[in-house]
């Protein structure tokens, strides 16, 4: 009996036994339990692979900014941002402002005319998908009326910049020239002239979309407003501070700074606000209602960059997304007039 016992269970022992020993076999593991764990495998090396990219992302801008702030000091040009006028960086931790501001909204007792009246120079800006950091050089902004006698008519806006290097590839509005347009703002509430509706336009009877190749456009459509592109499409341009020079400066066209916003900064940055969306693969994309622009009437203006530093912070913004632009040595070369 004891005999047969103990052979049942040498028998049993055998049959279920999954570990390496004499006289047995190990079990071959599931086709499942394979699948299973390669997947568990690539989707580990997936995760760590994204984490490595987004570092090596923001390590990369910060190798890109930091070389372009050295050139400015070496070329005269004082665009440091004063950690005192910017205020030190808040950690994300921190509890977020409500965005936007409660008090944030474009100027009412606002001069468009004067406004419009000279060429403007960003001193620092947020890079955006259609002004990347890469074109961050000699950027000029002319806003020229389609009728110079009716305001209320399409703005067209021309930008000019330059690619990589300050005197180098010509860029034009918004760095997206391939689509042959002009870039036009408008003002739908005449009572609200520094709130602008901003996008492409297209005032020609044949429109180049490839450079190459002319579309023909049965109906032209001409310089009025009533039969421009839809305003739904077309994006917001605030401009929520200008003023005159900082005290020594001097004086120029009445204007002589302006903080333009595209649109209200709904996004929540750093305890305070930024424009574009709060996805971040959506920003990467975006092309309408995200940018922050400090511009002055004069290329390079150290004094009134850390004016206008100090009062965007004021007014609710995050100054952290902003990246100084290049315009010492600038000649503006082909720059529109």
């Amino acid at each position: 009996m004891e005999t047969n016992v103990a052979s049942e269970g040498r028998a049993e022992l055998g049959e279920n036994a999954s570990f390496s020993g004499r006289g047995t076999t190990t079990n071959k593991p599931s086709t499942g339990a394979v699948l299973r764990a390669v997947t568990f495998i690539c989707l580990a090396q997936l995760v760590i692979c994204g984490a490595w990219e987004s570092a090596g992302r923001l390590r990369g801008i910060q190798k890109r900014s930091l070389p372009r702030q050295e050139a400015f000091l070496d070329d005269g040009q004082s665009s440091h941002m004063d950690p005192k006028a910017i205020g030190h960086r808040r950690h994300l931790l921190q509890s977020d402002a409500s965005c936007p501001p409660a008090n944030l909204a474009p100027l009412t007792d606002f001069d468009l005319e004067n406004f419009i009246s000279a060429p403007w120079f960003a001193q620092a800006m947020q890079p955006t998908f259609y002004q990347p950091v890469s074109t961050l050089y000699c950027v000029r902004t002319l806003y020229k009326p389609s009728d110079s006698t009716d305001l209320s008519k399409p703005i067209l806006v021309k930008d000019y910049s330059n690619l990589y290097q300050a005197n180098g590839q010509q860029l034009g509005t918004g760095g997206i020239s391939f689509l042959r347009s002009d870039w036009a703002a408008r003002i739908p509430d005449k009572s609200q002239p520094a709130s602008w509706a901003t996008g492409p336009y297209f005032p020609y009877p044949d429109l180049n979309i490839t450079g190459h190749v002319k579309v023909a456009v049965p109906d032209p459509i001409p310089l009025d407003p009533a039969r421009d592109v839809p305003l739904d499409t077309l994006g917001s341009t605030w401009i929520v501070a200008a003023g005159p020079s900082a005290p020594g400066q001097p004086d120029y066209k009445g204007y002589q700074w302006a903080i333009v916003s595209a649109g209200a900064p709904t996004t929540p940055s750093n305890g305070a606000c930024r424009t574009g969306s709060s996805n971040l693969l959506l920003e990467r994309v975006q092309t309408r209602n995200i940018g922050l622009w400090l511009y002055s009437r004069i290329p390079a203006d150290p004094t009134n960059l850390q004016l206008m530093l100090q009062e965007a912070q004021n007014l609710g913004f995050d100054i952290s997304v902003l990246q100084p632009v290049q315009q010492a040595g600038c000649v503006y070369a082909g720059a529109p007039q």
